[in-house]
C-alpha cells in the first residue's frame, strides 16, 4: 500500500517508478489517492515502461493493481469517477470503513448519540467516523439508516454487519 499526503509535491511518481524498477513487490495498491492522481500515476508509469523497452533497459514488473479508498453508505465519494476509472483499467478497489469504524451495527441503533471520543484513545477511529456521519447528515437520520438496515437484516436473518 503506497500512501502520499501532498499531491503537489509530484515526488511519489518517481517513488512509484523506482519501487517498479526495484522489484520489492510486484502488487501497488494506491491509498487514499483522487481518480485524477490515479490516473496521472498510471499514465506516467506507462510511459516510463515504454521509455524502459525502447531503450532496451529493465521493464518494470511492479504495477498498481489496486487502489484503497474509504467506502461506506456514509461515504461512497469512490463510487463514482473512482469506480470509473478502475473498471475501464482493471484496478481493484480494496474499501476500509465499509462499517464505519463500527457505527453501521446493531450495537449503535437505537443509542444515543456517542459523546466525545477524541479523548479516549481506545475510541479514535469511532471519532473520525462519527465526523463521516456528521458530513453525511445527522445523528438522528443515521437512526433512521441502522432502522431500515435493521428490518432488511430481519427479513434475511443477519445482522446490520452482515
Amino acid at each position: 500500500r503506497f500512501h502520499w499526503l501532498d499531491f503537489l509535491d509530484s515526488r511519489h511518481i518517481d517513488l512509484i517508478r523506482q519501487l517498479s524498477r526495484l522489484r520489492i513487490s510486484n502488487h501497488i495498491s494506491l491509498a487514499n489517492f483522487p481518480p485524477a492522481e490515479v490516473k496521472r500515476v498510471m499514465d506516467s508509469l506507462v510511459l516510463s515502461k515504454k521509455k524502459n523497452k525502447d531503450k532496451g533497459s529493465r521493464v518494470a514488473s511492479t504495477t498498481v493493481k489496486s487502489v484503497t479508498v474509504q467506502y461506506s453508505l456514509l461515504d461512497t465519494r469512490a463510487g463514482g469517477k473512482m469506480t470509473a476509472y478502475c473498471l475501464k483499467h482493471g484496478l481493484t478497489i480494496q474499501a476500509y470503513g465499509c462499517l464505519a469504524g463500527g457505527l453501521l451495527s446493531d450495537h449503535f441503533l437505537h443509542r444515543d448519540k456517542p459523546g466525545s471520543t477524541r479523548t479516549d484513545p481506545d475510541a479514535v477511529s469511532l471519532g473520525k467516523y462519527h465526523e463521516v456521519i456528521e458530513q453525511w447528515g445527522t445523528w438522528e437520520l443515521f437512526q433512521e439508516l441502522l432502522s431500515t438496515l435493521r428490518m432488511i437484516g430481519n427479513k434475511h436473518r443477519v445482522r446490520i454487519s452482515m
